[in-house]
């Protein structure tokens, strides 16, 4: 499909496999980005012969952006609707939630859980 490889390929599982799998699917010269949240203490490893090859294995964190750049972007494009917002939401709960939250994060089910701290102000849109 890619005559040769990929030029990019986005890894967002968080799993050595899928890494490894991305290393393999692109070409000579090409860049993997793992976007996927790899546990702690969990190793990849790919063969080093490949980097002589110019491949490039790099990470980013929610894309490496600039939180005070991009949020008031990324707000008024939520605002106007060109951004689904809700869609990319997994759970929503309440603070005695918070922590049944975090074990699904850790876990990597269900990453986007929105905390509701005032069910009246959100049932409002606000």
């Amino acid at each position: 499909m890619t005559d040769g490889g990929a030029d990019h390929a986005f890894e967002v599982v968080g799993q050595p496999e899928t890494i490894r799998l991305a290393w393999k699917a692109i070409r000579p010269g090409g860049q993997v980005v793992v976007v996927g949240l790899v546990p702690r203490g969990v190793d990849v490893s790919v063969p080093g012969i490949d980097f002589l090859s110019d491949k490039t294995l790099r990470g980013t964190y929610y894309g490496s952006g600039d939180a005070a750049r991009d949020l008031p972007a990324l707000a008024e494009l939520a605002l106007s609707g060109e951004l689904d917002l809700a869609g990319v939401v997994t759970h929503r709960t309440d603070l005695d939630g918070v922590e049944a939250a975090l074990g699904r994060l850790r876990r990597g089910d269900g990453a986007r859980t929105v905390v509701i701290v005032d069910p009246a102000l959100a049932s409002h849109g606000v």
